[in-house]
């Protein structure tokens, strides 16, 4: 059932198997040669309505398409693509067609300009252009779109109204307080370290105290590059550097680095502290400048809050989503004839 949701949305990321996984494998040597065969036949019947192969390779088409766009003339990624994906789409397109008839017996409007407008939403103002890259005519990309379309508001009017009533803040709040094992957080800091390392131990230590200036005068970590790069120093033998933002947790930091950390605020730094390198007989100096620590204990309600009701949400909809199905699998007639061994695609060349 959750597929069937993504399928709506058309933002399949289909498993973590991928056209990108199967690239290194060469199957045909001659992309050019590459040739797909596709036997096409009725896969399932669903209230009388029969899926075929041909209906699974437009389905799959499209969500390529949206996916892999820089793949969009390759035969061999499409091959690899439909042969991952090709039964579990198809289990999506009956799953499709249960909530479409329902949502025809309920007589769910959807307008034209309403499919004409996601389908610019998908493929830009050059629409026919992009859809004969994806394979699809105007007519079958219009009528895959226009089930989507009412395939969403159906499963918003079943399943997504009644999960929203379903979790409410008092849900949030206790699956919180009874998984606080999983919200525990270690100390850890957010900081930078400006560098600045040369043989003249008095020269560097007037660089250092030049940017350490600079900052106290309100010049940002980011602007200090900048800063250095238009002064004279830049002229100098001195080798400068801003490191990049790192995240460590205090165990990963060194007992030196974590000595000075800890003497900061937030968004505060250091005074240029010395060190003479061992490999070289350099003196570096450097500027701690810390953005953000962690103290030790649980994450604060509100951090997690969001992402606890997304998941209870998520959990919610698969649930009620599965509810939804097996009743309208119980008032639809389905007849699934696929045979264990059918092979739909066969990809020659040489």
């Amino acid at each position: 059932m959750k597929k069937l949701f993504t399928i709506a949305c058309l933002t399949l990321p289909f498993f973590a198997t991928s056209v990108y996984a199967a690239k290194g494998d060469i199957l045909i040597k001659n992309e050019a040669n590459a040739k797909l065969a596709i036997h096409n036949r009725v896969l399932a019947k669903v209230n009388g309505k029969p899926i075929t192969v041909m209906d699974v390779v437009k389905r799959m088409d499209l969500i390529f398409y949206k996916q892999f766009p820089q793949f969009a003339s390759s035969i061999q990624a499409k091959y690899q693509f439909y042969q991952i994906n090709w039964k579990e789409v198809l289990k999506d397109l009956i799953e499709k067609e249960l909530v479409l008839a329902e949502a025809d017996e309920q007589k769910i409007p959807v307008s034209n300009g309403d499919v004409r407008q996601e389908m610019e939403n998908m493929f830009g103002p050059n629409i026919i252009a992009n859809l004969d890259k994806a394979g699809l005519t105007f007519d079958e990309a219009f009528k895959i779109i226009q089930g989507d379309i009412k395939l969403k508001r159906m499963l918003y009017v079943r399943v997504n109204m009644k999960v929203l009533k379903k979790v409410t803040p008092k849900d949030v709040r206790t699956f919180y307080e009874n998984n606080l094992d999983k919200y525990q957080q270690p100390e850890s800091f957010v900081y930078h370290v400006v560098s600045l390392r040369t043989k003249e131990s008095e020269k560097g230590k007037d660089a250092a105290q030049y940017l350490y200036d600079q900052l106290k005068n309100g010049i940002k970590i980011n602007d200090l590059k900048t800063v250095w790069e238009n002064s004279t120093w830049a002229q100098s033998d001195i080798k400068f550097q801003v490191s990049q933002e790192y995240k460590q947790e205090s165990k990963d930091v060194s007992e030196a680095n974590k000595k000075i950390l800890n003497t900061l605020d937030n968004l505060t730094f250091s005074e240029p502290q010395s060190q003479k390198s061992r490999q070289d007989s350099s003196t570096v100096y450097r500027i701690f400048y810390l953005v953000k620590k962690v103290n030790e204990g649980f994450i604060p309600f509100a951090e997690a809050e969001q992402k606890i009701k997304s998941q209870l949400l998520n959990q919610a909809l698969d649930e009620e989503g599965e509810v939804y199905i097996n009743k309208l699998k119980k008032h639809f007639d389905i007849q699934e004839l696929l045979k264990e061994d059918f092979e739909p695609f066969i990809l020659t060349g040489n």
